[in-house]
């Protein structure tokens, strides 16, 4: 279940990177580097505008981290990924990248659809990473998997997972918490 997670959240930022950089070159632009040259040109307050194109270029640049380190399989991802959230909801910014596909502008439901959407958005993916983290299964890497990363490796007596660690008293009791 865990490798299912992280390699959904890794193509959610890869559909994201997708769609940033087919956006600006479909439109002549240079991703990054023409976010900068336009914030020479916005009639703004320039520290509030700098803030924000600040924060934008981080948000694409850990995405980018992200889906890598998604992918690969790698736990620090959900450390990369509880620092986007905050991010993404001052962004506005979906995990599902479809989201905004789907529903731009939030369609008929106007902003508020748009705001809730948003927030179920970042509160599955934390969610999501959070319960598979307590599912105790290791994340094996699309990127160079190993055959014991697969759970694959030969078990001598023909037991299960779960029949190994009950013959050997590693069972954990469903519901209880342990220190």
């Amino acid at each position: 279940m865990k490798r299912f997670v992280f390699v959904f959240w890794g193509v959610m930022d890869l559909l994201y990177l997708i769609h940033f950089v087919g956006f600006n070159f479909v439109n002549g632009r240079v991703p990054i580097l023409s976010d900068l040259a336009s914030f020479r040109d916005l009639n703004q307050p320039l520290a509030l505008a700098g803030v924000f194109i600040g924060l934008s270029i981080a948000l694409t640049l850990s995405v980018a981290i992200s889906a890598f380190l998604f992918l690969s399989g790698h736990e620090v991802v959900r450390k990369v990924a509880f620092a986007q959230a905050p991010l993404r909801l001052l962004l506005a910014t979906p995990s599902l990248t479809f989201i905004s596909w789907l529903v731009p502008g939030a369609g008929s439901g106007g902003p508020a659809l748009g705001i809730v959407l948003l927030i179920s958005s970042e509160a599955l993916k934390i969610r999501s990473l959070q319960w598979v983290r307590h599912c105790g299964s290791k994340a094996p890497s699309l990127i160079g998997a190993q055959s014991e990363d697969l759970g694959v490796s030969p078990d001598p007596e023909g037991l299960t997972p779960i029949a190994s660690r009950v013959r050997y008293g590693q069972r954990r009791e469903v519901g209880r918490r342990h220190s």
